[in-house]
């Protein structure tokens, strides 16, 4: 409160206004007590100065979020900060812990969002601005760390959003503790679906708001030991009975009664209803319907909300038959009766009501006469009935009104209740209490004086826990507050509920005397209370009385008093509805114990209301209390008006007033140190310059201003009331000086300005003066001057002219000369290119011509040595041909010489068209060589034609004189060496000719070779064609006889039936039958004819039915227990067999395969316990994948498609199979007897949709069995690891207690590890069973895993949410048991276990964090990266808060370690999967990643399965691959004899050894790139090198191939056990871009069939698509000559008929790139978050030395140096990490990307740092961050635009930010000055909120004008729909960010040709291909 000391004239202080409750003005005189202000709104007040508060005008602009935090804490200032904050779409504030929430009668759906959740989960309180959020998750915290149960008590009157609240509240609480769902809704929407019912029967109409709750509801969401939502249950309090009988206009009763009477007619007319105004309970006021309110759709909404929450439909005819009998029964009136003192039905009208009332409750209409107007009395000596008068009647009717309403409501609530479902085991509760607030009207009765009273003991609970809150503050603080006195309403309790003399006992006194009035009451209360300071007895009224409650003085009517608090339980009303026929109504009254049924007792609603109170108080006392208080801004419930008188009446009733009223007796301006130093430091300077401590520098400002009664605490400076405002006055004061000494010196500053100004104009007039006079002077020198140059020109040019005539004769002379000699020396040159010319072409022509020759023999050799071989061939063929003795030899050979001739006359066919190709280009070329030499010769021709024609002519010409004799010689002797010359050249002609006739020669004897050699082929083909057929017509003849016999057993068979054979017969047919495939090798080929279509109908339909028996059989037999022959199922076996013969793999429809699943589907049905039988199915049906895998063949993309439905199951037999294959102990089943190759040489067959479809469904059930053995064993363990995780207490403790050596411990110890033994025992015979049934050790090895993963999420889980848990012994505990499994698993061998131990990792770390000692010595470092690598913050952080030593007493690691991980939990509080410390349990996800890895496997599979390469004999295929490869390497001179070396007969050994050094060739090269063999110059070697042996090895066009694969896993392997090593990843980075550029150049798809998996990775094929264009086009790009002789490098690679295998490395490649460049992105992302928590805001002690002090300072400079040391860390590790990647080549075009998303991120972590915490927001913090960020900026430059690229743009929203918080007059700035030159990218909502949290604690100056912030307001309520628009955070995007098209536009060009390879391989022969040319 304001004092003469600290307001002066011009103080801003508040004054009362009737209108507004409080406006601001200015002081403007003060006389004595009496001041006259000048308010903002123009008008003049005068006023006393007590009632006077000072005004804070430095508060921030956008308020404060916490009220304690106001400078001057009372009523004017809290009304104007919650204004201020509620025009900003602020809702919440705080006040202290207690968050006062007002309603914006608007949609803010940014507030309540899934990301507005994340943020708040795990935050501290205050430390983000107010939010329900933040209530509820202090409360969720505190129930799970500290164990106890909490409670959030939301209050304030109707309308003001109480419902909302709760809805939010339990919305967020289950998103914290999980969804429990019954029926498949939330424990939340169960709640919310029981309100309609509850509002029906428990709101009504009140004078202030018409859907009032008349009872008090507390909602109890029960939690269990994990913190998950198990419950909820309502709880209702203090129902106001006495409304259903007595109304006050214009008020309504229950909601009930008027929907009920709204019902449709049907209902009326069968309740015998009418309009409320007839009934007595209904008219009491006048009052029937509500303006907007449908009572007719509200019925029938009540009726749905009752079928939700389970009321069935005859309980609720029931309930509103009873409320029908309620009203019917107020009709009931009652007069005289004949006797003295009795009662009867007054009228007709009574008796009907009462006679309707008895058929509704279904009892008897005389029975409830009596008990309505008689009374049993029972005496010792007899009962005696006594009639009540008409007035006690009515009282009896009444009550038992109230009675069934009473009742009816808790019947509605317990059936809610059982409907959400309640968890008895709940240990701990989070409370929601919505209870009616303080209410005061114009008449005020028995109803408010409950309610009032319920208020008053809710707000002495409130007074306690503020007070508590206080003292926990100050004692926090260490300061002392013993003579503090705080505010207590018990005298008002004690007044109204003190036994015997309180209100309540009095009113009972009064309604137990029938003869008591209102006004016998009355006057019992005034002399009672008369002296009672808080009753107060009105002076114009009787009988009324008021009370001064802590929300102001209430007056109350007694009229109605004692009328309303009667509530006799009267055993005959008790009695009459237990009898009642209805068994609802019956329910409602059951049987009462004897004793109470003797005689009435009375009650009254007085005392029930008070004992229904103190169960409130005492549930809510046994919890940890929190407040939200709900204000309704104004009465016309829209947004945007606030209400002041309105609002401030709530705030009293709400008790927050009271609050303030609390503080404010002790110390309300609390002040941090260095807001105090930053505020007030000027009133001391001498202080600040001493470079003091900050609590030393507080205390030595507040005693120079004499101030007393203050107290320092630990963190802040504690005032009194009042001090605060005269510190302000004193500041304004010293500011008052200030501004004084600043304009003298202005003032003195324009006066020096004014008269400099003349003495400068004196100056210039007298220069000028002497310029003009040294002008005139100047002008005379220049005219002299002029004349004597004038005359040396003139010379000059005289001369000039004369030099110039004589040099251009000189030139003509020389030009002449040089001419001459550049003549002769051009004829001599060009004599002697003309020369060499022809020099040339003859030697040419010479070698050419010896090339042809060479050629020419060469082929002739080739084609005779190929017709020779020929020759061989076709006599075997034909001595074969003849050799037919034994049918089935001769059948087995000639398939197989079918085959080999077969492929020959494919190689042959294609080798003829190449020869033929090659010789007509020869032809060509000698065709091209002859007109060449005819042109030439015609040419010569000409030539001598031309000179003879010359010489002719010349001689004519000549005349006959003596003296040109010589010159005739000398032409003769030309025209001699001409005619020589010309003969020369005609010889050469001749010989020409002669070599072109040769060559014809050649040519047509090669052209008959090749006629020959033709018709050879074509008597070849004849004569194989004709051993074709010759074998046909064999093979039909076998197949006719086989059949013919098989139909002749048939009919033997069918003509005596199969029961009646002997077991002997029956096995003998059977072995026959079975002979018939099952032989020996020389019968396997029968299986391949088709020729059964042959046999005849009739004995066909014996076969079929000869088959269906067999198949029952085959059933009947599979469906036992079979056993096992060696480690080989039989059932599996046998079943394979049956199908093979049955040829059922072949046929389009057949019921076998769907019988065979039903029959293992309910096998496992009937034993989906019994592991054994489990286990022996998994066992047969994986084996009989395997041979299904290996015969099946789909017959075309008909059949392939059930395959594609399918990807996973044909992934899962995939690993199968190549476990089956890879594995040493697979199983190795021999299904064809006598083929010694077992699975591999068993033929395909194509197999038809029945088939396949059968495979599928195999697939299926084996991980369908696969899962059910693992959840088995899931189920076994789970109780034993409930046991493990934390040992029994007693065990324990003897275990703390006693010694190490002690015999009892040991025995202690040994009970302890019998549960961890149990989980042993119980693994232990699971892989026995396993190992019995023979299942393959890779699904074993898979099921533990599993199970160890299982184990490990379940343990750590168990340990992080369980206190108790986290101990030292218990550690060791569990560290023995950890042991136990550790040998289990090493007794269990690799081949079982596999990498099981590994899945434990968490809980062993966790565990060994436990069990350390000297923990606080620890850092983070040596905790996160040593002790526990794998645990994220938030789990160490868990672990480290939760831990507690009950062993030793030591303590947890050190507060210093707790801070950074906080630090480093807010900054990834944006990351929804790091803020989760809890483990998932996803027993499919190792299932799908290996799915999807072997996925490709299986399609290449099945591609090479339809090629029948396998059938080709090991001389064929060696043919076939030697004659493949002949066709790409070498030079021109070897192309044509790797052909004819094709057909050489070479036999399978040197084949053999050829793959064999292929092999070791893969593996030297596997293992050399597994090293680092480094870089040459800027070239990567192992992708160079990788590249030239795929393609030596023509490896992109085989069908199958392992060497993709292991490059693959070998990158696979570097980058995972590296995934921290950023140099590794960079180095594989360079590689695998650089690979990537080569194979999309040379490889290219050979068709649909291959392309087709291309379709299913089409992101991964597009990046590639989009890096090979970049290299491609860019004229910059990458140059590699991979293949040695290539000048052109990628550009003349050839392309290749890439196969499957090659396609699906590429996308692997792709795939991989994009892995790599994600890892070191995230990599360097983790690196630099720590640093970026201490970067958004300097520590306080240095921004405060920094503020303080001088920029002179040296302490200023060196805490500079410290400050900008976080930033200097950031810019280190983006140095280094640049090196890196320059070290490893990386392009420049990732570096640049990868810099652009580290900037990025820098950008969002810092920008939703500032905006989410107030204390960042301000002017020093600004200039801290802005030189952090220049440092950023020197770093961008330094390393140039090459490698940063533009990722300093990225920072634009930071930089921004922090430009306004440092720019200076901003309240002088416009919006349009702020939003477009300012900050143009940051949205309104951005520059809102900044705006509003800026603080300036440099120079004290404000934030923007209000008129900037209302236009922002307005822009954001017109983008309010927007839910994008409204949030004002960054989202960080962590996505591929690039299109790689400009990847190569800043690579230089790269040629690898001499590459020298590394000395691993260099040495091997296998790898001279890698050799550079020179070499």
């Amino acid at each position: 409160m304001g004092t003469a000391i600290n307001i002066i004239v011009g103080s801003h202080v508040w004054v009362e206004d009737p209108a507004l409750a409080w406006i601001d003005g200015q002081v403007t005189k003060i006389q004595g007590q009496e001041v006259e202000i000048e308010t903002s709104n123009g008008n003049k007040v005068v006023t006393d100065l007590s009632k006077l508060y000072p005004k804070d005008m430095e508060a921030p602009a956008g308020g404060v979020d916490d009220m304690t935090k106001l400078s001057y804490l009372h009523e004017p200032g809290v009304l104007e900060n919650l204004k201020i904050r509620y025009e900003l779409n602020e809702i919440y504030t705080y006040t202290g812990n207690i968050l006062i929430a007002i309603n914006p009668f608007q949609r803010l759906p940014h507030l309540y969002n899934q990301h507005m959740m994340q943020q708040y989960k795990g935050a501290a309180f205050g430390e983000l601005s107010p939010h329900v959020f933040a209530v509820a998750d202090v409360a969720y915290r505190a129930m799970i760390n500290e164990g106890k149960s909490n409670s959030i008590l939301v209050s304030g009157e109707s309308g003001a959003g109480k419902t909302e609240t709760t809805k939010m509240l339990m919305r967020y609480l289950a998103f914290l503790g999980g969804r429990a769902a019954t029926e498949g809704r939330t424990v939340e929407q169960q709640v919310l679906e029981s309100n309609p019912v509850l509002e029906a029967f428990g709101n009504a109409k009140t004078v202030r708001n018409n859907n009032s709750s008349r009872f008090g509801k507390f909602v109890e969401i029960q939690f269990d030991k994990q913190g998950r939502i198990s419950g909820a249950a309502i709880r209702t309090y203090l129902l106001e009975r006495s409304r259903v009988c007595q109304l006050s206009d214009p008020e309504r009763n229950y909601h009930c009664f008027y929907l009920l009477c709204a019902a449709p007619q049907e209902e009326i007319d069968k309740y015998k209803l009418d309009h409320p105004k007839s009934f007595h309970y209904l008219n009491q006021s006048k009052c029937y319907e509500l303006v907007g309110v449908s009572d007719a759709h509200d019925y029938l909404a009540t009726r749905r909300a009752m079928d939700i929450v389970g009321i069935s439909l005859k309980d609720q005819e029931a309930i509103f038959r009873v409320v029908a009998a309620i009203l019917h029964l107020g009709n009931v009136n009652f007069a005289k009766g004949k006797e003295i003192d009795s009662s009867v039905p007054k009228d007709e009208k009574s008796k009907f009501h009462l006679k309707t009332t008895a058929e509704l409750l279904m009892c008897d209409s005389a029975a409830l006469e009596d008990a309505l107007c008689k009374r049993v009395m029972i005496t010792p000596e007899e009962v005696i009935k006594r009639s009540l008068d008409p007035l006690s009647a009515t009282v009896s009717r009444d009550g038992l009104a109230k009675t069934i309403y009473s009742r009816l409501f808790n019947w509605l609530v317990d059936k809610i209740n059982n409907s959400i479902g309640q968890d008895s085991k709940s240990k701990s509760i989070i409370g929601v209490l919505d209870i009616y607030g303080f209410e005061s009207f114009k008449h005020n009765s028995f109803e408010q004086f409950c309610i009032n009273f319920t208020n008053e003991k809710l707000q002495q609970h409130f007074n306690q826990h503020v007070f508590k809150m206080e003292q926990e503050e100050y004692t926090k603080e260490a300061i002392d507050w013993s003579y503090i006195e705080f505010v207590d309403n018990q005298d008002v309790l004690d007044l109204i509920e003190k036994k015997p003399g309180g209100i309540i006992a009095l009113l009972d006194e009064a309604c137990m005397f029938p003869k008591s009035t209102h006004e016998t009451f009355s006057n019992k209360l005034y002399q009672t209370f008369k002296n009672h300071k808080r009753f107060v007895k009105p002076k114009l009224s009787r009988t009324d009385f008021a009370i001064a409650h802590y929300a102001g003085e209430v007056q109350y009517q007694s009229d109605q008093f004692l009328d309303k608090n009667k509530d006799y339980v009267v055993a005959e009303h008790q009695d009459l509805l237990t009898a009642s026929k209805c068994s609802f109504v019956a329910g409602l009254f059951p049987q009462l114990p004897e004793e109470t049924t003797k005689s009435s007792k009375f009650s009254s609603i007085g005392s029930r209301f008070k004992l229904q109170l103190q169960q409130l108080m005492e549930t809510l006392s046994a919890t940890e209390p929190h407040y939200i208080r709900c204000v309704k801004p104004n009465n016309l419930l829209i947004p945007a008006v606030f209400e002041n008188a309105n609002i401030l009446q709530q705030l009293r009733c709400g008790g927050v007033l009271e609050a303030i009223r609390i503080s404010c007796a002790g110390y309300p301006t609390r002040r941090p140190f260095f807001e105090f130093t930053n505020r007030f430091g000027l009133l001391a300077p001498e202080v600040l310059v001493g470079n003091y401590d900050e609590k030393v520098a507080c205390k030595k400002i507040l005693e120079k201003k004499g101030l007393k009664g203050f107290q320092v605490g630990k963190t802040k400076v504690f005032l009194r009331a009042g001090q605060m405002a005269e510190l302000d006055s004193r500041r304004t004061e010293v500011l008052s000086n200030a501004a004084k000494s600043i304009q003298r010196r202005i003032r003195t500053h324009i006066a020096r300005k004014q008269f400099v100004a003349l003495r400068e104009a004196t100056i210039y007039v007298q220069s000028f003066c002497r310029g003009r006079l040294a002008g005139k002077v100047y002008e005379r020198l220049k005219r002299e001057t002029a004349a004597v140059k004038i005359q040396s020109n003139t010379r000059k040019h005289q001369a000039e002219k004369a030099y110039k005539a004589l040099q251009v004769a000189v030139l003509v002379v020389q030009t002449g000369l040089r001419n001459m000699e550049a003549r002769e020396r051009f004829g001599f040159r060009r004599q002697t290119k003309a020369a060499t010319i022809i020099q040339v072409r003859w030697r040419c022509h010479k070698a050419a011509s010896y090339f042809r020759k060479l050629k020419q023999g060469t082929i002739k050799a080739q084609c005779r040595w190929r017709g020779r071989i020929a020759k061989k061939e076709l006599w075997k063929l034909k001595q074969a041909a003849r050799d037919t003795g034994a049918l089935k030899e001769a059948k087995d050979k000639l398939a197989k010489q079918l085959e080999e001739l077969t492929w020959r006359l494919q190689l042959e066919k294609r080798l003829r068209t190449d020869l033929e190709e090659t010789k007509a280009q020869e032809i060509a070329k000698l065709q091209n060589s002859l007109e060449d030499m005819q042109k030439k010769v015609e040419e010569t021709n000409a030539v001598l034609v031309n000179e003879r024609e010359a010489a002719r002519k010349a001689i004519e010409e000549a005349p006959p004189v003596i003296k040109e004799t010589p010159v005739y010689i000398e032409d003769t002797k030309k025209i001699d060496s001409l005619t020589k010359e010309v003969e020369s050249l005609k010889a050469s002609l001749e010989s020409e000719k002669e070599a072109s006739n040769d060559l014809r020669k050649k040519y047509s004897e090669a052209q008959e070779c090749s006629e020959e050699r033709s018709i050879k082929l074509e008597e070849t083909e004849k004569s194989v064609h004709q051993l074709q057929e010759s074998i046909h017509r064999l093979e039909e003849k076998l197949n006719s006889l086989e059949s013919e016999n098989k139909v002749l057993r048939q009919q033997s068979v069918s003509m005596v039936p199969n029961k009646f054979l002997s077991g002997r017969s029956r096995s003998i047919i059977q072995r026959s039958e079975s002979g018939h495939v099952f032989g020996d090798t020389k019968m396997h080929v029968d299986l391949h004819s088709h020729s059964f279509s042959e046999v005849d109908d009739k004995p066909q339909k014996s076969l079929n039915e000869k088959q269906q028996e067999n198949q029952e059989l085959l059933i009947h037999c599979i469906g036992q227990h079979l056993g096992f022959a060696g480690n080989r199922p039989i059932a599996a076996c046998i079943i394979f067999k049956c199908l093979l013969q049955w040829r059922s793999f072949e046929v389009e429809r057949t019921s076998i395969f769907d019988r065979i699943i039903q029959t293992i589907g309910h096998a496992i049905e009937k034993n989906q316990d019994n592991n054994d039988v489990l286990a022996y199915w998994l066992s047969n049906a994986s084996t009989l994948l395997l041979p299904l895998q290996r015969t099946m063949k789909a017959s075309g993309p008909t059949e392939m498609a059930p395959l594609r439905r399918r990807s996973s199951s044909a992934a899962l037999f995939g690993r199968m199979s190549q476990s089956f294959r890879g594995s040493p102990n697979g199983v190795n089943i021999s299904f064809v007897n006598g083929l010694p190759g077992g699975v591999e040489t068993l033929r395909q067959v194509e197999a038809k949709y029945p088939a396949l479809l059968f495979k599928q469904q195999l697939t299926a059930y084996v991980e369908k069995i696969y899962g059910m053995i693992r959840d088995n064993l899931k189920k076994e363990i789970s109780p034993l690891l409930g046991l493990c995780i934390q040992a029994p207490r007693t065990s324990r403790a003897s275990l703390v207690k006693g010694s190490s050596r002690s015999i009892a411990n040991t025995a202690a110890q040994q009970a302890l590890i019998a549960h961890w033994q149990g989980i042993v025992k119980s693994l232990g015979n699971f892989l026995n069973t396993l190992k019995a049934n023979h299942v393959p050790p890779f699904l074993v090895r898979k099921v533990f895993t599993q199970i160890f993963s299982f184990i490990n999420v379940q343990l750590f889980n168990s340990l992080l949410l369980r206190r108790e848990c986290c101990s030292f012994s218990n550690g060791e505990y569990v560290k023995a048991g950890l042991a136990e499994l550790e040998n289990w698993c090493y007794n269990a061998t690799d081949v079982y276990a596999g990498l099981a131990w590994d899945e434990l990792k968490h809980i062993r770390q966790a565990i060994g964090f436990l069990v350390v000692h000297l923990k606080p010595k620890k850092t983070l470092d040596e905790i996160s990266h040593d002790l526990c690598p794998v645990l994220s913050i938030q789990q160490l952080y868990r672990i480290s808060t939760m831990y507690w030593d009950d062993k030793y007493g030591t303590h947890s690691v050190s507060s210093d370690v707790i801070s950074k991980m906080r630090v480093l939990m807010t900054e990834d509080s944006n990351n929804a999967v790091s803020n989760s410390f809890l483990l998932d349990d996803d027993s499919r996800l190792e299932e799908k990643l290996n799915s999807l890895e072997s996925e490709n496997k299986v399609l290449r599979q099945q591609s090479v399965s339809m090629v029948p390469n396998k059938f080709l004999s090991g001389r064929s295929r060696s043919i076939i691959q030697r004659s493949e490869s002949g066709h790409v390497f070498g030079d021109t001179k070897m192309h044509v004899d790797l052909h004819s070396h094709s057909f050489s007969e070479v036999d399978d050994k040197p084949q053999k050894s050829l793959n064999e050094k292929q092999q070791e060739n893969q593996e030297l090269l596997i293992h050399c790139i597994g090293q680092h063999l480094g870089f040459a110059g800027n070239r990567p070697i192992a992708a160079c090198i990788i590249f030239k042996c795929l393609l030596q090895w023509r490896s992109f066009e085989v069908e199958r191939t392992s060497i993709f694969d292991r490059i693959i896993q070998t990158i696979g392997h570097a980058i995972e056990k590296n995934q921290d090593n950023n140099d590794v990843l960079a180095y594989w980075l360079s590689n695998a871009s650089t690979l990537l550029l080569p194979l999309q150049r040379t490889m290219k798809a050979s068709g649909p069939t291959e392309m087709a998996p291309l379709r299913r990775r089409s992101s991964s094929a597009a990046l590639f698509g989009r890096m090979s264009q970049s290299f491609r086009g860019s004229p910059n790009g990458v140059n590699i000559s991979f293949v040695n002789g290539l000048p052109g490098g990628v550009e003349t690679l050839r392309q290749v008929e890439a196969k499957y295998p090659a396609l699906l490395f590429k996308q692997q490649l792709t795939a991989y790139v994009e892995k790599i460049y994600g890892m070191i992105r995230d990599n360097l992302k983790k690196e630099i978050s720590p640093l970026l928590g201490l970067c958004i805001q300097a520590p306080r002690t240095s921004r405060a030395s920094l503020v303080k002090g001088s920029s002179r300072s040296i302490a200023n400079t060196a805490a500079q140096q410290a400050l900008i040391a976080h930033w200097q860390g950031i810019v280190k590790s983006l140095g280094n990490f640049l090196n890196t990647l320059k070290a490893n080549h990386v392009p420049p075009f990732l570096v640049r990307k990868v810099f652009t998303q580290i900037f990025s991120f820098i950008n969002v972590q810092l920008f939703n740092s500032l905006l989410l915490r107030r204390e960042c927001c301000s002017f020093s913090n600004g200039e801290y961050v802005k030189a952090g960020l220049a440092e950023l900026e020197h770093w961008c430059y330094n390393a140039t635009d090459v490698y940063a690229g533009s990722a300093w743009d990225e920072l634009k929203h930071i930089r921004q930010a922090i430009g306004f918080l440092v720019v200076h007059l901003k309240p002088k700035k416009t919006l349009d000055e702020i939003s477009h030159d300012l900050c143009p990218v940051l949205s309104i909502q951005q520059l809102y909120r900044i705006s509003t949290m800026y603080w300036d604690d440099k120079y004290g100056t404000h934030s923007v004008s209000s008129d900037v912030i209302s236009k922002m307001r307005v822009l954001m309520t017109e983008d309010s729909n927007n839910a994008v628009s409204n949030s004002f955070l960054l989202d960080d995007d962590s996505s591929i960010p690039f299109s790689v098209d400009d990847i190569s536009k800043s690579m230089e060009p790269i040629d690898i040709s001499d590459i020298e390879p590394p000395a691993l391989i260099r040495e091997n022969s296998g790898f001279s291909f890698l050799l550079p040319q020179s070499n």
